[in-house]
């Protein structure tokens, strides 16, 4: 595990109420507040899928424990923004880390499993009841849209690995289709839970009383009955209306200490004939998050206005969380995105301003939050003050860290934790071979991946190639991602017509006039640069151990030959390449975001 050294300081004004979603506040006058500094981890996106769990299939014998394993195959997990099996290690490693280091509150800020099927939940509850009960650890929860991806619950498929290298297709409906398994197990075990069978697997974790909790309270009151817990919910044409359970809570698990968790997944329900209890009757919460809530939940942020003057009158530190971002997490780049990408997935998901108005109004001003897999600090300047939003990365992809905040009477310290070293990280990849040697897959290097961390690395630079490429990028551009190099991009800037894919001439005229600090780019392939895009987009200043210093310098030089080419076509190969550029800029030049100071009395601290 890694503590990262880069620090720097960020001044909220003096008396705001601080909120961690996970957040905190402080109280002048006589407090409430546990004495002396209060650690709380912050662990997002871990997305365990339990390998030893029983989802009716024989799965591959495990010599080393003998159990039964059923593990997702390899080629799954690299199409895919997250890594299927390991991170099951990877969050036993993180709780040993976190018990070593005598943290006793531990915030899940959603997505803590994949994908809400009992057997998952069911393993994941037992492993933090184990370090609950070893080590005095508490777990406090918010569901994600993977936790529960529709209120009544959906229906889930997914390829298992069969000891010969094939798969077997697991699936909770009939009508699916194999692709390359071998076979089909239709069972209900592969169901993902709704609210009503998904949260009481949790029960210990937050979502309701228990008997040391000294106060606990949802938006609707003290109950914890889930039928006390819902808001009504209108499709479009006004047609229906449905309650839907919102998991929402605040708790006091010691004298002074408040803990806030808002359920910001929404479900918009559909107009058409489905029933209440059918899943097609809801969209899912992977692209809404805070841009819907403040139509949707509309009492949701009187009661967190509410909460943070309450605490404010009886002198708590108040902690939230939740699983969405409330600030702008692409570096101010959404934009130049738009215009190079459309209107993709990460776009969709960045939140409007207004959300962070509405959330200054109610009181907070320093947020954490997950579901995106970035390491990043988003600040926003308002009307109404400074909000700084935090988003934890996600254990099951690069960079894989988690937060720790250290509050203080006077200040917050935020580290992040990276992990690197994963006991077993490499458990499975027998397995992957036998799958590979069978499927003939070009994976790479990735099996011979040095720890966890580089495991992860490897993943994205395959996810790059096998995903990004093909669906985000304009179909005209991606050949030339995995063709042309740096020096060729060079080139491309030296040109005063328009270029497009069409046009572009053979490499061995593409040879560009020599520009300080640009030597050396015909040896950096324009997939490199790429990859390093995606890693800054996700790591922000963690990434800077994967890229040398020397190349970062020529990227710099590189985008300085572009800054003029914004002058032609938007759609000319100039223009493009300059937009990805310019992001990469933003990347590049990002708030710091893996370690630094929120000084709680508006003025800059020095350490």
């Amino acid at each position: 595990m890694e503590s990262l050294t880069r620090r720097t300081f960020v001044k909220l004004g003096a008396g705001s109420a601080i909120t961690l979603a996970g957040g905190f506040f402080h109280a002048n006058g006589e407090s409430a507040a546990p004495a002396g500094p209060l650690r709380i981890a912050i662990i997002s996106d871990v997305h365990v899928h339990n390998i030893y769990g029983n989802y009716d299939f024989d799965g591959l014998p495990d010599a080393q424990t003998g159990k039964k394993l059923t593990i997702r195959t390899l080629k799954d997990s690299v199409n895919s923004t997250r890594i299927f099996n390991e991170p099951y290690f990877a969050l036993l490693a993180a709780l040993d880390e976190l018990a070593k280091q005598q943290v006793k509150y531990v915030v899940l800020s959603g997505d803590y499993s994949d994908d809400g099927q009992q057997p998952t939940v069911e393993g994941i509850a037992a492993i933090l009841t184990q370090y609950e009960q070893r080590h005095g650890m508490r777990f406090f929860a918010t569901p994600g849209n993977h936790d529960v991806n529709r209120p009544q619950g959906d229906d889930s498929s997914e390829r298992m690995l069969n000891a010969d290298g094939s798969s077997t297709m697991l699936s909770s409906k009939s009508d699916v289709k194999l692709g390359d398994a071998k076979s089909l197990i239709v069972t209900a075990k592969m169901q993902a839970l709704g609210y009503e069978r998904g949260l009481p697997l949790m029960k210990p974790f937050g979502f309701f009383k228990r008997d040391d909790f000294l106060h606990w309270e949802t938006p609707f009151g003290d109950s914890d009955e889930l039928s006390q817990r819902q808001y009504l919910a209108r499709s479009p044409d006004g047609s229906k209306q449905w309650n839907i359970v919102d998991a929402s809570y605040l708790v006091e698990p010691e004298a002074g200490l408040w803990l806030l968790s808002i359920d910001a997944n929404v479900y918009q329900v559909k107009n058409g004939p489905e029933k209440r209890e059918e899943i097609k009757g809801y969209s899912t919460s992977s692209d809404t998050g805070w841009n819907a809530l403040l139509t949707e939940k509309p009492f949701m942020l009187p009661w967190v206005k509410s909460v943070v003057q309450r605490a404010k009158a009886q002198n708590k530190k108040l902690l939230v969380f939740s699983h969405y971002p409330l600030v702008d997490f692409l570096d101010g780049t959404v934009e130049d995105e738009k215009q190079l990408f459309g209107s993709n997935s990460f776009i969709k998901r960045t939140p409007r301003p207004e959300v962070a108005e509405q959330a200054l109004a109610a009181g907070i001003r320093l947020h954490f939050s997950g579901h995106l897999h970035v390491n990043d600090t988003g600040v926003y300047r308002g009307s109404q003050g400074t909000l700084v939003n935090v988003a934890v990365p996600s254990l099951a992809a690069y960079p894989p860290a988690m937060k720790l905040a250290t509050l203080h009477n006077d200040r917050v310290d935020i580290d992040t934790l990276v992990l690197r070293n994963v006991p077993q990280f490499n458990h499975l990849f027998p397995f992957y071979q036998k799958e590979l040697d069978r499927t003939g897959e070009p994976l790479g290097d990735i099996l011979k991946s040095r720890d966890y961390y580089d495991f992860l690395h490897h993943h994205l630079a395959l996810l790059v190639r096998q995903r990004f490429l093909v669906k985000d990028w304009p179909e005209d551009l991606s050949p030339l991602i995995t063709t042309l190099n740096c020096a060729d991009l060079l080139w491309i800037a030296q040109q005063q017509e328009p270029l497009s894919a069409k046009t572009l001439p053979d490499a061995a005229e593409r040879k560009p006039t020599a520009v300080a600090g640009t030597e050396g780019l015909q040896d950096i392939s324009l997939l490199t640069l790429v990859t390093d895009w995606y890693c800054l987009r996700n790591g922000s200043d963690i990434a800077w151990q994967d890229i040398p210093t020397a190349r970062v310098k020529q990227y710099r030089a590189l985008l300085a030959a572009y800054t003029p080419t914004t002058t032609l076509p938007p759609d000319s190969l100039q223009y493009r390449f300059g937009l990805m550029l310019k992001i990469l800029a933003g990347y590049i030049n990002d708030e710091p975001a893996t370690r630094f100071v929120v000084d709680m009395q508006g003025n800059f601290v020095t350490v």
